[in-house]
C-alpha cells in the first residue's frame, strides 16, 4: 500500500463518454510518486476495462485505482452477475491487450456484482528490509 497517494474511485456514466472519463480519472488519481512511468498503460487499460463493462455489464459502473508502490491495481465494478465474454474478435483482442499490458488480471463475481481487475507494473523497485551490515553495532543512548 502506497503511503503517499490514497486509493480513489469514481462512478462512471453508462454512456459512450465513460471510457474518456475513465482515462481522465486514471490520469488525475494516479500516484505521482510511483505511477508516472505506468500512466500510458493505466489509461489504456482503464479505457479497455470500462468499455468491456459497458458492453457486458450492468450499471452502475465504478472504477477504482490504488497504488501498491510496485504496481497499480485497477478495478471496474458493476452489478452484473455470472457473465462471460462472448466469443468473437472483440473478446480475443480485449483479452490479448489486457494480458500483454498488465502484470495480472481477473474477473471475480461478488454478492454486489462483477469485478474486472488488473495490475500494472510501475517500474518502482520494491523496498528492501533494512539490514545491519556485518560487524556494525547498534548505537544506544
Amino acid at each position: 500500500m502506497c503511503m503517499s497517494t490514497p486509493g480513489a474511485s469514481v462512478e462512471l456514466p453508462a454512456t459512450a463518454k465513460a471510457a474518456a472519463e475513465a482515462r481522465t480519472f486514471a490520469h488525475d488519481a494516479l500516484c505521482r510518486e510511483h505511477g508516472q512511468d505506468a500512466e500510458g498503460a493505466v489509461r489504456l487499460l482503464a479505457s479497455e476495462l470500462v468499455t468491456h463493462t459497458l458492453r457486458h455489464g450492468t450499471p452502475p459502473i465504478v472504477m477504482s485505482l490504488e497504488c501498491e508502490e510496485t504496481e497499480i491495481r485497477l478495478e471496474v465494478r458493476d452489478q452484473g452477475h455470472d457473465r462471460s465474454l462472448p466469443d468473437g474478435p472483440y473478446r480475443e483482442l480485449s483479452l490479448l491487450l489486457i494480458d500483454k499490458v498488465s502484470r495480472d488480471w481477473g474477473v471475480e463475481e461478488t454478492e454486489q456484482g462483477t469485478v474486472f481487475w488488473c495490475t500494472i507494473p510501475t517500474g518502482t523497485l520494491p523496498r528492501r528490509p533494512q539490514r545491519r551490515r556485518r560487524g556494525s553495532r547498534r548505537l544506544t543512548a
